[in-house]
């Protein structure tokens, strides 16, 4: 176990540690105060506590697991569908004594997400969903990325084609060049085992009818220039769950915690929290 202390206090700090779920070994960051918040990522894992983690972490515990495989890049023998990944992870919040969370889920998270929340409602106080997979709707089909070049891939994933401004540990701004990220290497391999996992299909048949009973109260997360998962899954979403709402990030893509982490934070926090206001780089949806 290791951890960390910075100078924006309790946020933080964070430590690294790994369960045991049976043979299948989940790591994961933890840091924050508050109620638990379980985080997970979707094609690209977690390299460290990024400043999204920091400030989601300011009011809760922050739990965000890499998902098993996602840094081996060999899928858990029990894991054969999107739902078995839920499943697993349920089995996670039982290792580690959480009882409810609220539920953040991005990508393939909020795929995963989604299912978490349908098997087990009463586990999962709210629920985010950002650019979420998990549609595929004869006249809104999934996309299928196995096919793509790591070139048409970056280009569907973000709205920055070049660099952009990226904060540090001490809240400074750093360029960070995409393209040659850690990250999007990170995505890429998140590509090929989305191709094991599903034939690199980014949603399942079937699902779209199930989004009705979903319970938590949820709010849906979009870059409006994604072209993985299109906005118009997240518009159909919102007509799909009840009670939802749907905000569009702009000028961001299918990463808006890390191309526009500020609005992201703030309008997740906002949710948490039962506030209403006007964040700047985002507008509501009907």
């Amino acid at each position: 176990m290791s951890s960390y202390v910075g100078g924006a206090g309790v946020a933080c700090k964070f430590i690294t540690s790994s369960a045991r779920v049976g043979d299948v070994k989940v790591e994961y960051f933890r840091g924050g105060r508050g109620s638990p918040l379980l985080y997970l990522h979707g094609l690209g894992r977690w390299a460290g506590w990024d400043s999204d983690h920091i400030g989601l972490a300011l009011r809760r515990t922050v739990v965000a697991p890499i998902l098993p495989g996602w840094k081996s890049g060999r899928l858990p023998a029990r894991v054969t569908s999107v739902e078995e990944y839920a499943r697993l992870l349920l089995d996670f919040m039982d290792s580690e004594k959480i009882e409810t969370v609220d539920l953040v889920g991005t990508s393939l998270g909020g795929w995963i997400a989604i299912h978490m929340a349908l098997i087990s409602p009463e586990r999962v106080s709210r629920l985010v969903l950002s650019n979420a997979m998990g549609l595929d709707l004869p006249d809104l089909p999934a996309s299928i990325i196995s096919g793509l070049s790591e070139d048409d891939l970056y280009a569907a994933a973000f709205a920055a084609k070049s660099g952009m401004m990226v904060a540090t540990g001490d809240f400074g701004g750093m360029p960070l060049n995409l393209r040659e990220s850690e990250m999007f290497r990170h995505i890429v391999h998140g590509q090929r085992n989305l191709e094991v996992l599903s034939g690199g299909r980014c949603g399942e048949a079937g699902l779209a009818e199930r989004l009705g009973s979903l319970s938590p109260k949820t709010l849906l997360l979009w870059g409006d220039q994604d072209e993985i998962v299109p906005l118009a899954h997240g518009e159909r979403m919102q007509t799909l769950i009840p009670g939802s709402r749907l905000v569009a990030i702009e000028a961001a893509g299918h990463c808006p915690y890390k191309e526009k982490p500020n609005t992201f934070v703030r309008l997740v926090s906002d949710f948490l929290l039962d506030q209403e206001e006007t964040v700047a780089g985002s507008r509501k949806m009907a």
